[in-house]
């Protein structure tokens, strides 16, 4: 785990000296993508920065920007160097460069796919571990809260309940939920907010909006002085009505799956055999239609159900 740290560490220092300044140029360019204005909706740098911070990378956008350039730059070389050896080796095999030339092309169609890689690759990591962040935490908050209404019954202060969530063994049991209110509890401890303004931070930079409502109520509760106790009672009860309609939803949809998969999967397949055995003495024997429907459509129609059953689970389970 050190070395990892260490490692990474080494490559965004390495990265930054002598790819910062060019990722610096490269911000106008994104603000320009994005209708130039830096506070425009559409803005495309300001999203990117929105779904790092979101994704608790806890690495500048510029940083990530250099961290491309310094490994497209790796890349650069390496394809000047596996193509300055592909010319060396036609040249000394006596034909001179007679070798066709999509070989010495080569390298060049892979260095293109890869750095093409490489950037949709830096885009979409951020928004894919965001997207996971989310789902866990709306997963995880209808328990946090009723952890917290607990605590709230029993007169533990607003800022001692979140703080409660730091601590490892409740951490270990509300991980992603944990880990909002973990930064929470830094903002207060490192950057001497309070807890209203460390309460707005996250909820403004968060990646659930079911976690930013929670946490915006929790500030106006506590900035206006109305009970706290009875907003965390009546969220607690808000989620578990959420917590049973989606459970209610996800059992719907997987019986209304089961009951697909035993008539497309099952019945179907059954029906259309049968029906070319039925008609073979009349039309001769349906050997390649037989084989594509038992060797392509049926594992075909089993992956399909099988990563169709994997969405329904991420989604509602």
């Amino acid at each position: 785990m050190i070395f990892t740290e260490s490692f990474s560490f080494a490559v965004q220092k390495t990265a930054v000296r002598f790819f910062g300044k060019a990722s610096d140029k490269l911000i106008p360019v994104f603000l320009a993508a994005g209708g130039g204005d830096s506070s425009g909706n559409k803005n495309v740098w300001k999203l990117f920065e929105k779904k790092i911070t979101a994704a608790r990378l806890f690495i500048p956008a510029s940083v990530c920007m250099s961290i491309v350039l310094f490994i497209s730059a790796i890349l650069s070389i390496g394809c000047v160097f596996w193509e300055f050896l592909l010319l060396m080796a036609f040249y000394f095999q006596g034909d001179g460069f007679e070798e066709p030339l999509f070989l010495l092309s080569v390298p060049f169609f892979i260095f293109a796919g890869v750095e093409l890689l490489i950037l949709i690759s830096a885009v979409l990591l951020p928004i894919l571990i965001a997207a996971d962040k989310k789902h866990k935490i709306e997963q995880e908050l209808p328990f946090a809260v009723n952890y917290m209404s607990a605590m709230a019954a029993a007169g533990v202060m607003p800022a001692s309940v979140f703080e409660t969530f730091a601590e490892s063994n409740i951490k270990s049991v509300y991980g992603a939920v944990a880990a909002e209110f973990l930064i929470l509890e830094s903002r207060m401890d490192f950057f001497g907010e309070d807890l209203p303004s460390a309460l707005l931070y996250v909820s403004q930079t968060t990646s659930s909006p079911l976690l930013s409502d929670f946490l915006t109520g929790s500030k106006n509760t506590i900035v206006s002085g109305s009970d706290f106790q009875s907003f965390i009672f009546s969220k607690k009860q808000e989620y578990e009505s959420l917590f049973r309609r989606q459970k209610d939803q996800f059992f719907q949809t997987l019986d209304l799956t089961s009951e697909m998969y035993m008539t497309v999967f099952l019945a179907a397949p059954v029906f259309f055999i049968v029906l070319l055995f039925t008609i073979a003495p009349l039309s001769g024997p349906k050997t390649d239609e037989m084989e594509m429907l038992v060797y392509q459509a049926v594992p075909f129609l089993g992956l399909f159900f099988l990563l169709f059953a994997d969405i329904i689970d991420q989604k509602y389970g």
